[in-house]
């Protein structure tokens, strides 16, 4: 049954609006998510263990500026239970060393937000062993976040160490932040490697290893 003159002018009229509401929510949205500030929950801070069997970690990070997080996961299979080695944004950061539980994986990630309000983050395993001593190098610029994990026990000869990189679902999750481990892809070592850019990555400089200098 076809509708009379008047019906359709009317159902013309409605659709129209329909469409231009859909446009202006649309709209709204963009400019909502291109104009408010980029908020990250912070999480509860971590604490080293101080008993059984434990290895060092040292953080590195390089950024250009804005905010950067590394942080770990007290549940290290689904990304869950996050806490917080450091937040700042410091463009030259102190060197941070902390103890890790040793025997056991272990994923850490590192959140940067720039300048721009643009985020990225990568999310990693391994597993350390006892008494060993890592270097967590973590490097944001304009392209990409990268982060390299060497067994720095030798402060003489680094070496790269296997790590799963894993699938996150979103941006700074507390809980739940990264796919089932059967979806990671396993990161041999490969000083050649490029990142994430195409690009190879910094090798490690001796500041990197101050902590293991002798002390004056």
């Amino acid at each position: 049954m076809n509708a009379s003159p008047g019906r359709r002018r009317a159902l013309t009229r409605t659709a129209g609006h329909a469409t231009l509401l859909a446009l202006a929510l649309l709209a709204g949205c963009a400019s909502r998510n291109a104009n408010a500030p980029v908020r990250i929950t912070p999480a509860a801070l971590y604490a080293a263990p101080t008993q059984g069997d434990r290895a060092t970690l040292m953080l590195r990070v390089v950024h250009p500026g804005g905010q950067y997080t590394i942080s770990t996961y007290e549940q290290p299979v689904s990304c869950s239970s996050r806490r917080e080695f450091v937040s700042s944004t410091v463009r030259d950061p102190e060197r941070t060393s902390t103890q890790v539980v040793a025997g056991r994986l272990q994923t850490v990630g590192f959140l940067h937000v720039r300048t721009d309000r643009r985020i990225c983050e990568v999310i990693v395993s391994f597993q350390p062993a006892r008494g060993r001593t890592y270097l967590m190098r973590s490097i944001g610029d304009m392209e990409r976040c990268q982060v390299d994990i060497l067994d720095a026990t030798s402060a003489d000869a680094p070496r790269e160490v296997p790590i799963l990189r894993r699938e996150r679902i979103g941006y700074g999750l507390h809980d739940n932040a990264c796919k089932p481990i059967t979806s990671t892809a396993m990161v041999s070592p490969a000083p050649a490697a490029g990142g994430a850019s195409g690009t190879a990555p910094a090798r490690p400089s001796l500041d990197d290893f101050r902590d293991l200098l002798p002390r004056p």
